[in-house]
Order: C-alpha cells, then sequence, then structure tokens
C-alpha cells in the first residue's frame, strides 16, 4: 500500500504472512509442521518526504517474523525474528542539465544484532549475522 497523505509526503506499508504447512511427506510425523525458513511474516512500513526538488527524507522499520529452523523440521527450534530501522536523506536536482538524484541512507541505524538466518546442521545450531549499521551513498541520473 503506498499513501501520498500529504503533498510530497508518502507513507507505504508491505505486509506478508505465510501460513505454509507439510501436507504430505513419507515422515509422517511432518505432516501439519511448518516449513523450516519461511518466516511466519515480514513486512516494511516507511514513511518518506519526497520533493520534486531539493532535500528530502525518509525512514523505514523492517520486521521479519518468528520462523522455525530445526534440521529434525518438527518445528522444536525457532528463530524470533527481527526488527531494523534505516533513514536517511535524498536531494533531487539538476546536475549540468542532467535530472539527478542522490540518496544518502543509514540501514540498521540502531546497530541491531540478529541473525539473518538461523539454522541447525548435524544437531549443532548456526546463525549467519545480519548486517551491522552500514551506510550506502547512490547517484541516479535521467538521461533522456
Amino acid at each position: 500500500m503506498l499513501w501520498a497523505f500529504a503533498r510530497d509526503w508518502e507513507g507505504a506499508l508491505a505486509y506478508g504472512r505465510a501460513e505454509g504447512k507439510i501436507v504430505d511427506n513419507p515422515n509422517k510425523a511432518l505432516i501439519g509442521k511448518k516449513l523450516n525458513g519461511v518466516p511466519e511474516d515480514t513486512g516494511i512500513l516507511s514513511v518518506a518526504y519526497v520533493p520534486s526538488e531539493g532535500f528530502g527524507g525518509f525512514g523505514a522499520v523492517n520486521r521479519v517474523g518468528r520462523y522455525f529452523y530445526d534440521s529434525s523440521g518438527l518445528n522444536s527450534l525457532s528463530y524470533g525474528g527481527y526488527t531494523t530501522l534505516d533513514a536517511g536523506i535524498t536531494w533531487r536536482g539538476q546536475l549540468n542539465g542532467t535530472g539527478a538524484k542522490v540518496r544518502l541512507a543509514v540501514n540498521n541505524l540502531t546497530n541491531k544484532v540478529y541473525a539473518a538466518n538461523a539454522f541447525q546442521i548435524g544437531g549443532v545450531n548456526l546463525v549467519a549475522p545480519g548486517a551491522p549499521r552500514n551506510v550506502q551513498a547512490s547517484l541516479q541520473l535521467d538521461f533522456k
């Protein structure tokens, strides 16, 4: 959902919920269990000030919900998910007569420690760490 709630202001919401369950498997104990590695819900909520020229900015809340990860598939281990915050500034204008947009973003603003993925191999619980706070810069030119 994208909502232009005031002049030069936008809000966005994206949400998904997964209810996937195993319906057929040679191992009958797995039937009815949730799929490993599939978050129950994911979503993003963002607000942005986007003038046609000049400085703007944005903020976003990103959510990945709980999911199971045990190697048995019996849903005995789960990871609670995580929430991160992003923010940044933008500039739109002309550079030598060419439309330009500059964007500077800080991802994981609070430097939250989280697992981008949790899994189990040979009975050992493992995690792939999520990205720490990071800064991204971009330049977009409009060649017509």
